[in-house]
């Protein structure tokens, strides 16, 4: 605006000024509309002001997909393994992610999914059997696309979706988990009351929680393990997809309301801890 040129920068309000005058890598819009001098280099690179571990200079990067520098962000890429050759299909519904959204947006939390608006979301060859140093391959090749400082690395958590794994569940990198379809659809067919996005956003919710360090984790070993079965209820208090117990059937984190050993995550989420390899 005329009166901000001419008071708060001195600059001349008939010349148009655009690009990074300043040098900091930052342009003078992004710069003006967070409130930032686009005319005094800042460290960006060092500023997170909402401690999300995404640093301004990459709020900037992801600003075309709605960051937002004091509004917490959580961004995740999802790749999904393409159809086999007798019609094997590795499904991933849209209700759930936005069941997930929802979780995260009543937390203030903003949760951006990649399923291709934001320059991820590759279809993976398909493999029916897939192991940990198959996984690594296509975090290399269709995550990082063989680039190990890929700027994307400091910023989305990778959620791979597979068409099957032995464990159909589990974190294999400080920021990549996997699910695989078949194991979700083992659950609906073995428990015909479960609905199908709160299966799938459950159990991708669960292994993205994994990326956020949470521990202790009541009700989530051998012994706790789906306890509609066994009859095993001790840590049901504890109303978090992270429990075995509400696995598949609850999509969100705890918010620690109710007796022990209920704990809050969403306070305890460590946003640095998927940058923890690159450490």
């Amino acid at each position: 605006p005329y009166w901000v040129e001419m008071i708060n920068y001195g600059t001349n309000p008939e010349t148009k000024n655009s690009g990074d005058p300043d040098n900091d890598k930052i342009p003078v819009e992004w710069e003006y509309k967070w409130g930032y001098n686009p005319f005094e280099s800042e460290d960006h690179a060092n500023l997170d002001p909402d401690s999300d571990s995404i640093n301004n200079y990459e709020e900037y990067l992801t600003s075309e997909w709605f960051s937002d520098p004091y509004r917490k962000d959580v961004f995740v890429e999802m790749d999904k393994m393409d159809g086999g050759p007798n019609g094997e299909q590795t499904y991933f519904p849209v209700g759930a992610k936005e069941l997930i959204q929802t979780a995260f947006d009543r937390q203030n939390i903003i949760y951006h999914l990649d399923m291709g608006e934001m320059g991820g979301y590759d279809l993976v060859p398909f493999d029916d059997d897939i192991g940990r140093h198959d996984l690594e391959n296509i975090y290399i090749n269709y995550f990082l696309h063989n680039d190990e400082n890929n700027w994307r690395r400091g910023v989305f958590h990778y959620g791979l979706v597979i068409y099957y794994e032995e464990i159909c569940g589990y974190m294999f990198r400080p920021n990549a988990y996997q699910i695989a379809s078949t194991g979700m659809e083992d659950r609906l067919s073995n428990y015909p009351t479960l609905d199908r996005d709160i299966v799938y956003g459950s159990a991708y919710m669960h292994e993205l929680g994994h990326t956020f360090a949470f521990n202790p984790i009541p009700g989530h070993d051998q012994n706790s393990k789906y306890p509609w079965q066994s009859g095993y209820w001790t840590n049901r208090p504890y109303k978090s997809c992270m429990n075995y117990g509400w696995m598949y059937r609850l999509v969100d984190y705890s918010d620690g309301s109710l007796p022990n050993p209920d704990i809050d995550d969403w306070s305890r989420i460590d946003y640095h801890s998927f940058e923890w390899e690159w450490d």
